[in-house]
């Protein structure tokens, strides 16, 4: 009996001892640590291997051991177990058996029991953590960092271009754009299976422009690659994934921002290759489609030569989205890295004159002509052109008409605020919008007026022809060339022009405000203006104008632009802590006469090529030229001891001349030839 006693208690302390580790292996389990089970009926179990077969899986649960057939099998995610025995030594592998005696645990590629009897405990080896995030983006220096790699590339240093790419794919993996120019530098540098892996994931990743990369010179080496010339053939099915990759990245971005994007469905049009991401009736979208796609039409024909070689992706939000998306009173913007128009709702009659979704469509069409010659033009005409087209009449053709940027250009000038053409033409981007207001206005009216002129198109065409683009990347001498004229001489008739034009009626409240903390707060009160009528003080903070929130000095003027003179806003004003309410009437803005500047040395002529000369095409009257009997149609045979083979070399001679000078200037016209000493004189209204 004893004996009989003893053995018993024995087998009773081992099935304890098995007893207390199938707990904690039950413990280990219910707080979901062990092997995961995903079956076609989507059921998710955790557990722990028991027994396992060809035909079937038995996993031990918090509630028991449930048997799987392997057919309903989806996904079995392994985990890992540390067994401790109680020698001291481990053993790491997967729980693939388990019974009341041992554990069957598999160690690399082999099979081995573990008696529980040898066990001192079994713990699940934690997961290894997932690779931190890399850093966050930041816009702004993707794109100083892109214009860094196009300088490198014009420099010909082909590995700091590598090396800049790369700097961008480390906080932006799947940026085409650095993608394809990464292949492109290493392409150069003859490193071409590294080149065809990045282009491969360029491509991949949406840059679908094969026109380019079937002509562009910087992948010269790869074009007799076997995987170069497999991507060619996949361009349609390329080019699909990455319309389908690129709208399920845009719905993504609309739910993440509380919209319901399942509403929202997409539209192809291959002529263009613009694809719509809409929630609209069939009808509307037709109407607001002819509405865009006519003015591109147009652009197409009378300015830009090349269409888009890429999507460019329209994103049309409903009403209810639009604030979601903008702020400030925001009706659009355009994303050129990923090559994206967001435009809000409104009706048919004001999307048609809604200035700021023409003024980002203007830069949709301006990039991919740029693209397509693999150029990158100055701010000062990329900004300019949207702005003379934001505000236009759309018949047929395009023709800008005046907007409230004429009384700001109006104004600089009379204050002494406007640049120099040239100095204008030379800022960068930083410059530019250091001073954005005035340099908005002063470059859409310096292109209104070669509009006015028709020289716009001539213009555009001069500037990016052949090598032109190459040495006058300003498109200084492309101005001087397209008027027959010194820079300084354009300038001047162009501000006189300028003082001619008549300002539409522009609403006026009459203050002066700055930006401070995202807020426009009021600097001055203009004695007597509506502002002052309706009690608005130094000191407040205009916080909305008629419910539409206000966060900067731009928000501001935006906001009384877009109303009508005569027209009375409400106004939220916080003062000292408290919100008021004021109720103004808007006045109306009056004409500024501007202060003349200072200018260059004045021959008074304009001229032109012509058969191979230069063509004097007129004269201005009280000139210098007209004092020396210089006449139209002559064509210039000598100019300060040389022949001016171009209009281009001609005004350069002029350039390096002061006022009181004297040149000898000879012409020929027909068979009578006249030459003449001629004293240049200061520029007209600076003596």
């Amino acid at each position: 009996m004893r004996g009989g006693r003893m053995l018993r208690r024995e087998r009773l302390m081992e099935l304890r001892r098995w007893l207390g580790l199938l707990l904690a292996t039950l413990a280990l389990c219910a707080v979901g640590r062990a092997d995961t089970v995903e079956t076609k009926q989507d059921e998710r179990l955790k557990g722990r291997v028991v027994r396992e077969s060809p035909e079937q899986l038995v996993l031990r649960t918090p509630y028991g051991e449930v048997t799987i057939p392997r057919a309903a099998v989806r996904k079995h995610d392994r985990a890992t177990y540390v067994v401790e025995l109680k020698d001291g030594s481990k053993l790491e592998g997967q729980v693939v058996g388990e019974d009341a005696k041992a554990l069957t645990l598999k160690v690399g590629s082999e099979s081995r029991a573990v008696a529980l009897a040898d066990v001192k405990g079994v713990s699940e080896k934690p997961p290894t953590p997932p690779p931190p995030p890399p850093p966050k983006a930041d816009p702004q220096r993707i794109v100083a960092l892109h214009r860094k790699a196009l300088e490198m590339f014009d420099k010909k240093d082909y590995a700091g271009a590598r090396k800049t790419c790369e700097e961008i794919l480390k906080t932006a993996p799947d940026d085409p754009t650095a993608l394809y120019n990464a292949a492109c530098a290493c392409a150069r540098l003859g490193e071409k299976p590294k080149a065809l892996e990045y282009l491969k994931k360029a491509v991949e990743e949406g840059f679908v422009n094969f026109a380019h990369v079937e002509s562009d010179p910087d992948l010269e080496s790869l074009r007799g690659e076997g995987a170069f010339k497999e991507l060619l053939a996949k361009r349609a099915e390329y080019t699909q994934k990455a319309q389908e990759k690129t709208v399920a990245r845009l719905t993504k971005s609309l739910a993440e921002r509380g919209i319901d994007a399942k509403r929202y469905k997409s539209l192809f049009d291959a002529e263009r290759n613009f694809v719509y991401l809409h929630a609209k009736e069939d009808k509307e979208l037709a109407e607001l489609r002819r509405s865009l796609e006519a003015y591109a039409d147009a652009q197409w024909r009378d300015l830009f030569q090349n269409k888009p070689k890429q999507p460019l992706y329209i994103v049309l939000l409903t009403a209810a989205d639009s604030p979601k998306v903008f702020t400030g009173g925001a009706g659009g913007f355009y994303n050129a890295g990923a090559n994206t128009l967001f435009c809000s709702d409104m009706p048919i009659n004001r999307l048609l004159r809604a200035d700021v979704v023409i003024h980002e469509f203007t830069h949709a069409l301006h990039y991919a002509d740029m693209q397509a010659r693999h150029q990158e033009h100055p701010i000062w005409l990329i900004e300019g052109l949207a702005t003379l087209f934001e505000s236009s009449d759309r018949d047929g053709t395009v023709k800008p008409r005046h907007n409230h940027r004429l009384a700001v250009a109006q104004a600089a000038a009379r204050q002494g605020r406007l640049s120099t053409w040239t100095a204008l033409m030379n800022l960068n981007h930083a410059q530019f919008m250091s001073q954005a207001q005035v340099a908005y206005a002063q470059a859409r009216y310096m292109l209104f007026y070669m509009h006015e002129k028709g020289l716009l198109k001539r213009f555009y065409d001069e500037y990016t022809a052949g090598e032109n683009y190459t040495r006058d990347r300003a498109a200084i001498e492309a101005s001087q060339v397209v008027f027959g004229k010194p820079i300084e001489e354009v300038e001047r008739d162009w501000r006189q022009w300028l003082l001619r034009q008549h300002v539409p009626p522009i609403p006026f409240l009459g203050v002066m405000t700055k930006d401070q903390d995202k807020r426009a707060l009021v600097a001055q009160v203009t004695p007597g203006s509506p502002a002052d009528k309706a009690g608005v003080k130094a000191g407040d903070v205009i916080a909305a104008v008629g419910g539409q929130p206000i966060e900067s000095q731009g928000g501001l003027m935006e906001a009384i632009a877009g109303r009508q003179v005569g027209e009375e806003v409400e106004l939220e004003v916080l003062r000292a802590g408290k919100k008021l309410t004021l109720t103004a009437k808007l006045g109306q803005r009056t004409d500024l006469t501007p202060r003349p500047a200072d200018a260059p040395p004045y021959l008074g002529l304009t001229v032109e090529q012509r058969n191979g000369a230069v063509v004097i095409r007129d004269v201005a009257q009280g000139s210098p030229a007209e004092k020396a009997g210089l006449k139209p149609g002559a064509a210039i045979a000598e100019f300060d001891g040389k022949r001016p083979a171009s209009v281009r070399d001609f005004l350069a001679a002029l350039r390096k001349m002061k006022p009181g000078q004297k040149v000898r200037l000879a012409t020929k016209l027909g068979e009578e030839t006249h030459a003449a000493t001629i004293e240049l004189a200061p520029q007209p209204g600076t003596e």
